[in-house]
């Protein structure tokens, strides 16, 4: 009799286990089912705070990424992929959103158009595709910030950094000009005589000359 009771409720208690594991995968199901069909960072939310491990969890997370990175790409702004990045650094869309922010940085110093914009690119994109493009344009930004500052150490200081080529030569005859004009505004004998000696053959020789000797 003592067996049978045993056994009884043995049984019992196994009944009793497997419908509570069936209602609780039913549970589970349900809950995916509903967050599935809202499609909301929420409701994915909802069913991971439910089910952290439940087997449905890395379809919520991907489903959570998903949505924020349709959202981030519609916005197109640093500041929403280094969000997207931030919550999701190792997504699937992670490597696409890096580009991304590239494309994003150099259009943004192709807008600036200064030294400083350009060098923080590459130091950022060490290994971008525009790099080479982004080292072709430092020497002439350099040069038309040192044509708008007239300073003539400035234009010596680059044609050390760039002593050959076409930029050297456009330095050096931006250079020239400035110190033409220099000598005009001065108007004085030594003004001249000292860019005739810097200049002796210079485009503007022939006319400080004849200024020199009046």
């Amino acid at each position: 009799m003592c067996t049978k009771t045993i056994l009884r409720f043995g049984t019992r208690a196994l009944l009793l286990l497997s419908m509570m594991l069936i209602a609780a995968c039913d549970s589970e199901g349900s809950d995916w089912q509903t967050a599935k069909s809202e499609n909301t960072d929420e409701g994915y939310a909802r069913y991971l705070e439910l089910h952290p491990d439940g087997k449905f969890a890395k379809n919520a997370r991907k489903g959570q990424e998903t949505l924020l990175y349709k959202k981030t790409r519609m916005d197109n702004t640093l500041e929403a992929f280094g969000a997207f990045l931030e919550r999701f650094p190792d997504g699937e869309n992670a490597e696409d959103a890096h580009k991304a922010i590239e494309l994003l940085l150099w259009a943004k110093a192709q807008k600036a158009k200064n030294v400083e914009a350009i060098e923080a690119f590459i130091e950022e994109f060490p290994e971008s595709r525009f790099v080479d493009q982004a080292r072709e344009q430092i020497a002439p930004l350099k040069l038309t910030q040192i044509q708008i500052s007239g300073d003539v150490a400035a234009f010596e200081e680059f044609l050390k950094e760039y002593p050959e080529g076409p930029i050297a030569e456009r330095a050096r005859t931006a250079l020239e000009l400035l110190e033409y004009k220099q000598a005009r505004k001065a108007d004085t004998p030594e003004a001249y005589a000292a860019y005739l000696k810097r200049y002796p053959e210079g485009a503007h020789a022939d006319e400080v000359k004849r200024r020199a000797a009046r």
